[in-house]
């Protein structure tokens, strides 16, 4: 006998006291780990703004501008010693130095100009007619005599803290001794040194006839002591001669004339100097104003009466294995251009026009970086401070010295993004080298190689199909780049 039932599923109640405390719970946690994903989330987008908001605040200031202001303004000091001929400061730009026409060395204050210590020429017996600077980094200058003879001398710059307080005292050393060396037989119109370790170079030019002189450094192997030799021979006369440079390796001599015409000396074999090559530096009408070696001594910069500066130096062939001096780059001035300075740890220059305007330019990324006028029409020279901080210009109204703040004059598109011929290549490059061991060196800042240095990124978005990281590694390496550019330049 079957029995029938009838099944009925019981009835839930939801809204127990323990259901209802377990739907809390899990809501608090799905809020929880929402607001804790929000967060996440967020965080790492504020990271990465963060970050792109710190390299551009890092790189900002390789695109800032430079300025100048005028800081001191006062008479020529120790005016009665003669014109001047050269200007220089040393490394705090505290003491100033000029040089006069009449061999005179005078050390003065640049806040003030009050004289501090006047070197006066130490022959009397004869005249001086030509002056030249090995470099301003060096500190080593010559005075050409009229009876043929050179005299070296050296101004250098004593650090003391009497008190406390700082004191700079400017020396004068004759590190060739203070008898003159015997450099020609005729006097001196022109003259030219280079100093080195191994050997000094001094190039002597009259009205007619040409010299140059060697002295050897040989070092007593008994007493250590060193010993000086002389060498002197002839060199072919080239007539007109408004500028003479002797290479940093002394190997090379240029000669240039009025006119632009270039003859290049090989003096490898001092027994043996010969005529290696004659350039054309101008193809036009334009007449030579100064022809000065950028620094490290590889580059030369020759301004002329168009008011052009262009930069030269040599570049080894491939076909015949031999270095031919080869126009790289230049930059122009609307009017003639009176004077020219280098900086001393940079490559870069400031030229003088004939209006008074002074503009400050880097040589390799052809920046122009300061355009003023800071004069009239009668100032002649202009010189930096070491630093590259300070500029010293005089006129027909006294000596004037100007701050300069210009801390990234190297920097520009094209040296960024386009091909750069450096020093010591033989063609354009992209170039990625921010820096070295010395002052000589030149950054090579060319950013589209640092994009090699993310390969793994850039194809990973590229799979993902994820255009916006794409950009962000562009974007990141691009401004990576910058930032260690902007870590690794010197403060000057």
């Amino acid at each position: 006998m079957t029995k029938s039932t009838d099944h009925q599923m019981p009835e839930l109640d939801f809204n127990t006291p323990a259901l209802k405390r377990h739907r809390k719970i899990r809501a608090l946690k799905d809020r929880m780990a929402s607001m804790g994903i929000a967060v996440g989330g967020n965080s790492v987008i504020l990271a990465v703004l963060l970050i792109c908001f710190y390299l551009l605040y890092e790189v900002m200031p390789l695109f800032s501008g430079a300025s100048i202001e005028q800081q001191a303004s006062y008479a020529v000091p120790a005016e009665e010693q003669g014109d001047s001929v050269y200007l220089s400061a040393e490394e705090q730009s505290e003491v100033g130095m000029r040089v006069t026409s009449l061999g005179s060395i005078v050390f003065f204050s640049i806040a003030d100009g009050s004289v501090i210590n006047t070197v006066e020429n130490l022959r009397t017996d004869a005249k001086v007619t030509a002056f030249a600077v090995e470099s301003d980094t060096s500190r080593l200058i010559a005075f050409g005599y009229d009876d043929g003879k050179a005299l070296i001398v050296k101004h250098d710059y004593r650090t003391s803290y009497p008190d406390g307080k700082r004191k700079i005292t400017p020396i004068v050393e004759y590190p060739y001794g203070e008898e003159p060396i015997d450099v020609a037989d005729f006097p001196i119109n022109k003259m030219s040194l280079r100093d080195g370790s191994d050997s000094l170079t001094v190039v002597a030019i009259g009205d007619s006839k040409s010299a140059i002189t060697k002295v050897s450094k040989d070092v007593n192997f008994i007493t250590e002591e060193v010993e000086l030799s002389e060498q002197i021979t002839e060199l072919p006369f080239v007539a007109d001669t408004a500028s003479v440079l002797i290479s940093g390796d002394q190997r090379y001599l240029y000669v240039a004339t009025r006119s632009g015409q270039l003859s290049e000396f090989d003096l490898r074999d001092f027994d043996n100097i010969t005529l290696k090559d004659n350039i054309s530096l101008f193809n036009d009408d334009a007449k030579l104003v100064s022809m000065s070696y950028l620094l490290g001594q590889s580059s030369i910069m020759v301004a002329d009466s168009s008011g052009r500066v262009s930069q030269w130096f040599n570049v080894r062939d491939n076909a015949t294995n031999e270095e031919h001096l080869t126009f790289i780059r230049d930059v122009k001035q609307p009017v003639a251009l009176v004077g020219l300075a280098m900086e001393q740890r940079r490559k870069g220059f400031a030229t003088l026009d004939e209006r008074g305007i002074v503009a400050i330019y880097n040589a390799t990324s052809t920046r122009q970086v300061i355009d003023e006028k800071l004069t009239d029409d009668s100032a002649r020279l202009i010189s930096f401070a070491p630093r590259a901080n300070g500029l010293l210009l005089e006129d027909s109204k006294g000596l004037h010295f100007f701050y300069v703040d210009n801390a990234h004059p190297e920097v520009s598109w094209s040296a960024i993004w386009g091909k750069v011929w450096y020093e010591g290549y033989q063609e354009p490059t992209y170039t990625w080298q921010s820096s070295a061991a010395n002052n000589d060196f030149e950054p090579q800042i060319q950013l589209n190689t640092i994009g090699v240095w993310y390969p793994q990124s850039r194809i990973l978005c590229h799979v993902n199909g994820c255009t916006l990281g794409h950009l962000w590694c562009d974007l990141y390496g691009v401004l990576y780049g910058a930032s260690v550019t902007s870590q690794n330049q010197t403060d000057y």
